[in-house]
């Protein structure tokens, strides 16, 4: 016979235990998608005024969410209400911009399934328009998987920056459940579902993604469709394996800029003695004309404000660095991940590089130059 006490399914007014999910959605557009104390997006919702005992309903304005750790420390009476309604009152994840959960896949099993399809042994899963979006990384005999996850219409939703997500506070609900980790813009409509159970492998179940105009798609069947400015595909079943990238989708965003429309004697002219854009090894990628960034071929690709680089679609690139020339500039950052958690591609060469010269620069000139 059981010594556990059963847990009343109403309290003392008849009110359900069971919280409807309006309020719940509510609940965790207010606290920012995580505990309201650390920021942690695995949670339970408490009542913290009034009790849950006390309560004639569930009003969001009333329930906070809080992580294991802390619901644990509120239930024992170590933590208490005060501090949970100070911390509903400026939550944790709206003070960063983000909630975050850690996942640990399988150290050894370099895979992620997209729907139907396996991608094994494959550094970048998918690029769009030069930026990759899906890629896996190793470091130190660790496997780190990264993503990049927009919603439909083109808003960042959040990040898995080397196997920790990072859901962004904005208008999509981002929630997690035990290893899945579900994203909605507007209700009926799965823009991500994302599983990764303790050392499994990742999986990519659904997306509904649009990023610079393209549309990735993953349905409920499994199909993966893309949809790049009217060109379309749809993949099923497809195994790849052991490819430095898989799918590569679209150009770096470029148009027709005064440079171009110079005359061929005059862009020759110029281009000896325009500050030119080098890569980490000092390979030309590119020239800086006024406040542009125009690449070898004279396309305008960027701009730069204050040293600042952003592409065309207005995302910061990296930092404008004076070379050892005068003449010479590199895009790089010193970090690989941006100031909002995003994760940043780090070409393998560059690894090495920063290896053997024990540096941690990060070119991302490949983001905007060819």
């Amino acid at each position: 016979m059981s010594n556990k006490k059963s847990v009343p399914v109403v309290n003392k007014h008849g009110l359900s235990r069971t919280i409807p999910t309006e309020v719940k959605r509510t609940v965790r557009r207010q606290d920012g998608y995580g505990c309201v104390i650390c920021g942690k997006m695995l949670v339970d919702y408490e009542h913290i005024d009034p009790l849950f005992c006390d309560a004639l309903e569930h009003h969001p304005d009333h329930i906070a969410l809080l992580c294991s750790e802390h619901h644990d420390e509120v239930t024992r009476r170590i933590l208490p209400k005060r501090i949970v309604k100070e911390s509903k009152a400026n939550p944790y994840c709206k003070k960063r911009g983000f909630a975050n959960s850690s996942y640990f896949p399988h150290p050894e099993d370099i895979k992620i399934k997209c729907g139907n399809s396996y991608f094994e042994d494959t550094k970048k899963i998918i690029e769009i328009n030069g930026k990759p979006i899906i890629w896996i990384e190793e470091e130190e005999g660790r496997v780190l998987f990264n993503a990049v996850f927009y919603d439909s219409e083109g808003n960042k939703i959040g990040y898995l920056n080397r196997n920790t997500f990072f859901a962004l506070v904005g208008n999509c609900d981002v929630y997690a459940v035990a290893s899945r980790i579900e994203a909605r813009l507007k209700q009926g409509t799965i823009n991500l579902t994302l599983d990764i159970k303790a050392d499994g492998i990742v999986e990519l179940k659904r997306l509904s993604s649009n990023y610079g105009g393209t549309k990735v798609i993953i349905d409920n069947k499994g199909r993966i469709e893309i949809d790049n400015h009217g060109s379309k595909i749809t993949m099923d079943s497809c195994q790849i394996f052991n490819c430095g990238g898989a799918l590569s989708i679209g150009e770096i965003p470029k148009y027709k800029g005064d440079f171009f429309a110079l005359s061929k004697f005059q862009k020759e002219k110029l281009k000896g003695n325009l500050p030119k854009i080098v890569d980490f090894f000092g390979t030309a990628k590119g020239y800086i004309f006024y406040s542009e960034i125009i690449d070898l071929h004279g396309l305008t690709s960027g701009y730069f404000k204050e040293s600042k680089v952003y592409n065309l679609l207005g995302e910061y690139i990296g930092d404008l660095v004076k070379a050892e020339s005068e003449d010479l500039f590199t895009i790089e950052t010193d970090s690989d991940e941006y100031e909002d958690r995003e994760p940043i591609y780090i070409e393998k060469r560059n690894r090495i590089a920063n290896r053997v010269f024990r540096k941690k620069i990060m070119d991302t000139s490949y983001r905007i130059l060819n």
